[in-house]
């Protein structure tokens, strides 16, 4: 059987990740003209795969996936700084080995993935078909999460982005951006962006299904309905995805 298509899409805390995610497996179903159950799409989330169960974590107070709280409690995380703390949070709250393995089990045609740390991994970048980064605004991100709390935990959320959250993003999420084969500049779900995305592997669908169904293989299925422009895309990324 073919291997999954694999789709990681990373970027910060509240960049609309989830959206992207959405949006793609929205528009690959939509483009996909063969029999219905021969596409069939997995959703992940890097949240799945904590350590902790959500009761410990920073999910639970409203400080979002990325926290030093969610350290176990033999971690002395005031004792690090900057990327090492980033880095152990990571590690110790998140089982991305284990989203590894779950992808290449995984017998559904597609699998999405979507979490801050996905780029980061050397497994999850091995089994990537396709790496998206979506590139927020970070202040349209913390209005973000701010709006989503209650008014009782607003106070919270603002000493946990000033006291690790956007040192986190600096240090160990943004510069994933670097090894992203698209960077979105935002997560809008009609945009040309996850259009680009989505007609860029259909071809390796139609591939995959006909190594799943033993149907030979079939030339070009679709036409892409739209390319991004130069300012789509941030500088030394593609500006048109190369398999299309």
């Amino acid at each position: 059987m073919a291997p999954s298509i694999f789709i990681a899409i990373a970027g910060g805390a509240a960049s609309g990740k989830k959206t992207v995610q959405a949006a793609l497996q929205s528009t690959l179903l939509s483009l996909h003209t063969g029999p219905a159950e021969a596409l069939t799409i997995e959703l992940l989330h890097q949240r799945d795969f904590r350590r902790l169960p959500t009761s410990a974590s920073g999910d639970a107070d409203g400080l979002g996936c990325d926290s030093p709280h969610t350290l176990p409690q033999r971690t002395q995380a005031a004792e690090l700084t900057g990327t090492r703390l980033s880095q152990r949070v990571c590690a110790e709250t998140y089982d991305l080995d284990g989203l590894a393995a779950h992808v290449r089990r995984s017998h559904s045609t597609v699998v999405i993935a979507e979490g801050s740390y996905l780029l980061t991994h050397a497994a999850l970048l091995a089994l990537a078909a396709v790496k998206v980064f979506v590139d927020s605004d970070a202040d349209v991100r913390l209005a973000r999460r701010v709006l989503a709390q209650s008014p009782a935990r607003l106070q919270a959320t603002l000493e946990h982005h000033v006291a690790f959250g956007k040192r986190n993003y600096e240090a160990v999420v943004a510069p994933t951006k670097q090894v992203a084969d698209i960077i979105l500049p935002d997560a809008r779900p009609d945009g040309n962006g996850v259009l680009l995305i989505a007609s860029g592997v259909m071809d390796d669908i139609v591939k995959a299904v006909g190594a799943r169904t033993g149907a030979p293989p079939r030339g070009k299925t679709h036409e892409s309905k739209g390319v991004l422009c130069e300012a789509d895309l941030t500088m030394g990324m593609p500006t048109y995805y190369e398999t299309v």
